[in-house]
């Protein structure tokens, strides 16, 4: 399970230094946000 080691010491270390992963949640909303205009362009719906 490295990459779930690796994950939660990237948590860890967020917690303690108060400075956020460049891969958090606003990050992850963005990249869904994309995704889904994407999805709607290429099916023939508008956004």
């Amino acid at each position: 399970m490295p990459a779930f080691a690796r994950a939660a010491d990237a948590l860890l270390t967020a917690a303690r230094t108060g400075v956020s992963h460049p891969c958090d949640a606003a990050f992850a909303l963005r990249v869904t946000e994309i995704l889904a205009t994407a999805e709607s362009l290429t099916t023939g719906g508008a956004r």
